[in-house]
C-alpha cells in the first residue's frame, strides 16, 4: 500500500471520517438500534412477503357459533367406528368474551382506565380488542347409535374431552332409540 497501512484500514485514516466518528461516539447505541430496526423491516419472511392463506374452516373467535361446533363434533363422532349416527348437545358455563385494550392514567392516588377507541375513515368508532377468551363448557350429551357399548362410550368421552376440555364425569353418552346394543 502507498501509506504503509494494513489493507482495508486506509478509509479510517481520512480526517473527515475520523471527525464524523468522534461526533457519533455519543449516539452510537441509538444508531445501532435504529439500524437493527431497519434490518428487521426488510428481513425476508415478514408480513411484506405477501398474504398468507388462512385455513377455510378457521373462523374468528369473536364469531363463535356453538351450534356449528355441535354439528362438526357430531359429524366427526359419526365417523368413529361403532358410533353410528350421533347428535351432540354442549352447555356453556361462560360465554366467550373480549378483552379490550385500555389506557391507564393516574390521578392522584387513583388509577383511571378507559377503553382504547379508534375512529375509522367514516367516523365510526370501534374498540380495540387485545384478546378473545373462549367460552367454558359445562357439560356434553352425546346420543348415538352405538351408545350402549362401553367401548364406544369410552371413545366418545375421550374425543369430546379432548375437544372441549371437559372431564369424563361431565360427558354423558347415551344410546339412540333403536340403536345397537352390546
Amino acid at each position: 500500500m502507498r501509506d504503509g497501512s494494513e489493507p482495508g484500514t486506509s478509509w479510517l485514516r481520512r480526517p473527515e471520517l475520523r471527525a464524523l466518528l468522534e461526533r457519533l461516539h455519543g449516539v452510537r447505541y441509538p444508531l445501532l438500534v435504529v439500524l437493527a430496526g431497519l434490518i428487521l423491516l426488510v428481513w425476508p419472511g415478514t408480513a411484506a412477503s405477501g398474504p398468507r392463506e388462512e385455513p377455510e374452516e378457521a373462523a374468528p373467535a369473536s364469531a363463535y357459533d356453538l351450534e356449528a361446533l355441535e354439528r362438526r363434533l357430531a359429524r366427526s363422532l359419526s365417523a368413529v367406528e361403532g358410533v353410528g349416527q350421533a347428535e351432540v348437545i354442549l352447555t356453556l358455563s361462560s360465554l366467550s368474551r373480549e378483552v379490550l385494550a385500555q389506557n391507564e392514567s393516574r390521578r392522584g392516588e387513583d388509577w383511571e382506565r378507559t377503553a382504547v377507541v379508534l375512529q375509522g375513515p367514516d367516523r365510526a368508532e370501534t374498540t380495540v380488542t387485545t384478546q378473545v377468551l373462549a367460552p367454558s363448557f359445562q357439560g356434553a350429551l352425546v346420543v348415538c347409535d352405538g351408545g350402549g357399548s362401553a367401548a364406544v362410550q369410552l371413545e366418545v368421552k375421550r374425543a369430546v374431552s379432548a375437544l372441549t376440555g371437559l372431564g369424563a364425569d361431565r360427558i354423558t353418552v347415551c344410546a339412540r332409540t333403536g340403536g345397537r346394543k352390546s
